[in-house]
C-alpha cells in the first residue's frame, strides 16, 4: 500500500505572505547592519587600514615633530632626545588616532528610508577620510595656509569584502525570520 500525502497550499501561502509583510520594514535588519559597520570601522583604528585593506599613509615628520614639541619636559632626557616613556608615547602614535580618540570613537550610523548610514559628526572626519591638500581650507590672518601641509587620504569608512559578507548574511538571517 502507497501511502497518500495531502498537501494544502493554504499554509505556504500564508507564510509567504507574512515573510512579504516583514520584507517591507527591514529596519532591524539595516539597525543590525549599522551596528556592524561601526564595529568594523572602529576596528580600522587599530589596523591603520581602509576598509580595501591598505594600509593608511604615516605621519609626517612635520607631524611628528609638532607632536613631540607637545610632550612634556618630562618625555625627554636632561642632555635632550626622548627618554623611555617620551619614546614609547611616540611608538604608540597612530595616524587619525589622536591623545582624545575622538575620530576612533565617534563612529555612528543612522537608518534612512531603505538604507544605512554611518559616519562621523566631527567636523574634521571627511578631511581626514579623503584627505585635503595644502591651503584647500584658506588661510589665516597672518597668512598661514589652512591647513599648514598636505594631509593625506587616510580612508576608514567604506565597507571591506568581509562587511559585504557580513551584511548579506544579516539579511539571510533576516529573511529566515531569525532578526525581528
Amino acid at each position: 500500500m502507497i501511502p497518500k500525502i495531502e498537501l494544502s497550499a493554504d499554509d505556504a501561502l500564508r507564510r509567504l505572505g507574512e515573510l512579504a509583510r516583514g520584507l517591507q520594514n527591514d529596519e532591524p535588519a539595516r539597525a543590525q547592519i549599522g551596528e556592524l559597520a561601526v564595529l568594523s570601522t572602529k576596528a580600522r583604528f587599530g589596523t591603520s587600514t581602509s576598509p580595501t585593506g591598505e594600509a593608511w599613509k604615516p605621519l609626517s615628520p612635520t607631524t611628528i615633530a609638532r607632536y613631540i614639541s607637545g610632550f612634556g619636559k618630562s618625555n625627554f632626557k636632561k642632555r635632550g632626545g626622548l627618554n623611555k616613556r617620551g619614546e614609547t608615547r611616540l611608538a604608540n602614535r597612530k595616524p587619525l588616532v589622536g591623545e582624545s580618540r575622538r575620530l576612533s570613537t565617534q563612529i555612528f550610523y543612522n537608518l534612512v528610508t531603505g538604507a544605512v548610514e554611518i559616519g562621523s559628526p566631527l567636523e574634521y572626519s571627511a578631511v581626514q577620510n579623503f584627505g585635503q591638500p595644502k591651503g584647500a581650507s584658506g588661510s589665516m590672518a597672518n597668512g598661514s595656509p589652512i591647513p599648514w601641509g598636505d594631509i593625506p587620504a587616510r580612508q576608514f569608512l567604506g565597507v571591506s569584502d568581509q562587511d559585504g559578507r557580513d551584511f548579506v548574511s544579516v539579511y539571510e538571517l533576516y529573511i529566515s525570520g531569525l532578526i525581528r
